[in-house]
């Protein structure tokens, strides 16, 4: 019998080596600390989106789905953002994720990010989106992620497939809705706000955006069913606890 040192260590490197893969390329923001700087902890930040900057009245607390999250105003974009620094380009397949609690029920639509430069590139709820829903817009289809916007905590993945092509949403990790597309480029010439869009109304009062990630690639169903409650590890950190399961609401 191998001794239980072994066996332990054994475990946590596989466990570790799955999802130190699995990290976003792209973006990876935690809004875990204080300020109005928040780090870029991908895999291969492109440059300028380390750090983003929090604009206006939008800050780093309160609870997200792991640690800290960044906390809504309801204000309109122009004042309260957050500038990634990164100007969105996106060829091939792509996966972009984000946690969001604290969403109310109502007629206004919210907007969580979005560059108009990369054919109107955007992501809301509410109007065309119906309440308690997300959807992502942008120079293809529509897609829905049903029950992705609700005072519930909600995760959503969408996911492009440049192999088929077609867009996958899932919610909480399973699959929600399948949009047929043909081939997507996104090229903007401006950096992509979290938390708002253009200068249209952004993240509601009280409402937590946590663990939003850009990955160059498309998850597996897999990939997203293992990964969509689990905090990943990021440049900054080699820690075993970074696998913290979270338990939806």
């Amino acid at each position: 019998m191998k001794p239980l040192p072994l066996l332990l260590g054994l475990w946590m490197f596989s466990g570790s080596a799955a999802f130190s893969q699995g990290a976003p390329e792209l973006i990876y923001y935690r809004f875990d600390g204080a300020g109005t700087s928040v780090p870029n902890v991908a895999s291969a930040p492109p440059p300028g989106s380390n750090p983003a900057t929090i604009h206006g009245m939008m800050s780093q607390g309160g609870s997200g789905q792991f640690g800290g999250g960044l906390v809504g105003t309801g204000g309109f974009s122009n004042n309260d953002y957050v500038d990634t620094g990164w100007v969105v380009n996106l060829t091939g397949s792509w996966t972009i994720s984000l946690y969001l609690s604290g969403i109310p029920s109502t007629t206004t639509v919210h907007y969580f990010f979005g560059d108009p430069s990369a054919g109107l590139f955007r992501c809301h709820t509410n109007g065309v989106a119906g309440a308690g829903n997300l959807i992502l817009r942008g120079p293809f289809p529509d897609v829905l992620a049903t029950g992705g916007a609700t005072t519930e905590a909600k995760v959503t993945h969408f996911v492009y497939d440049a192999s088929v092509p077609e867009f996958r949403a899932y919610v909480n990790g399973a699959l929600v809705n399948t949009v047929p597309t043909g081939a997507v480029t996104l090229a903007g010439t401006t950096p992509l706000k979290l938390g708002g869009y253009t200068v249209n109304e952004g993240l509601p009062s009280g409402a937590v955006l946590d663990e939003f990630r850009v990955y160059q690639r498309a998850l597996s169903p897999e990939e997203v069913a293992l990964s969509w409650n689990r905090r990943l590890f990021g440049a900054d950190t080699l820690e075993f606890t970074d696998l913290k399961p979270f338990k939806a609401s």
